[in-house]
């Protein structure tokens, strides 16, 4: 929840819009529980642990597990991205050293 992107994103919302940002970030950790706490119990009470889990078991098991470990290194790969642009962007500001 709380990684640099997000980090700087946050803050730059509530630069650019003020109180308004604030409150969109106040109110995304304010409703992060509430919908993982409505989520978890019927996982729990299904016995899954993860989305995945539950897709698999009411569809065939290995297309959906194969689109699941995709789309999940797909994502882990933008975010990486993202992390690595904004990390030497603090450094070029911070050292004055090129990060290509």
């Amino acid at each position: 929840y709380m990684s640099a992107a997000s980090f700087l994103g946050i803050s730059a919302m509530v630069f650019s819009s003020g109180f308004d940002g604030l409150l969109y970030s106040l109110g995304f950790m304010v409703g992060w529980p509430i919908v993982l706490f409505l989520v978890a119990e019927r996982l729990r009470n299904l016995g899954k642990y993860n989305l995945s889990d539950v897709v698999s078991f009411r569809l065939e098991e290995k297309p959906v597990r194969t689109l699941a470990a995709f789309s999940s290194l797909v994502v882990v790969a933008f975010y990486l991205i993202a992390q690595m642009v904004g990390a030497g962007q603090l450094i070029k500001l911070l050292f004055g050293l090129n990060y290509n």
